[in-house]
């Protein structure tokens, strides 16, 4: 069958809007009830205290699981997953640790997902070791050698600028440069 002899054929057409009709109902019940759904939130760190950065350990994911109108989790699915956590609301541990509780935790849930209910939370805590980031200054040091074109003369020494820069990170990479 060609495209002409399906537009022509009664029997067919009415397959198809029948189809569609069928289709169209079948999506407006089963998303107008409440689903669970889970979500995989990629984590951001803001605020961070002063001359202090994130560690490589800390972690990067944070999977939970909400309750919602099919349509609200529809929508939800194609924005952005990422999670922002202010560093500042945590409670700051002794050895370079800021620690968040699960209340912490799903108020900012709250705040990124509003339409839903958050259920749980694959932890209980989260756990955000940071780094002190040190400076250390360091002589720039020319090893090399030049040459130059034909018919070139070098007058006077060679000079370097910067004459020395500054590094700024975490202190055990720091002290091993």
């Amino acid at each position: 069958m060609n495209l002409l002899e399906v537009k022509r054929n009664q029997k067919i057409r009415s397959f198809l809007f029948f189809l569609l009709l069928a289709t169209t109902i079948w999506f407006l019940t089963k998303f107008s009830k409440p689903l669970v759904a889970e979500f995989q939130l990629n984590l951001e760190y803001s605020n961070l205290p002063e001359q202090t950065l994130v560690s490589p350990d800390a972690p990067q994911k944070l999977l939970i699981t909400v309750n919602a109108n099919g349509f609200k989790l529809l929508t939800e699915f194609f924005r952005d997953k990422s999670l922002v956590l202010d560093l500042s609301a945590g409670r700051v541990l002794e050895n370079n640790k800021i620690r968040f509780n699960q209340d912490q935790l799903l108020a900012f849930c709250y705040r990124k997902i509003p339409a839903a209910d958050v259920i749980s939370i694959n932890t209980k805590e989260l756990i955000v070791p940071v780094d002190r980031m040190s400076a250390k200054t360091i002589d720039v040091v020319f090893q090399g050698e030049v040459l130059l074109e034909k018919g070139f003369k070098l007058v006077g020494t060679p000079q370097m600028k910067p004459r020395k820069i500054t590094l700024y990170g975490p202190s055990q990479m720091i002290d091993s440069i």
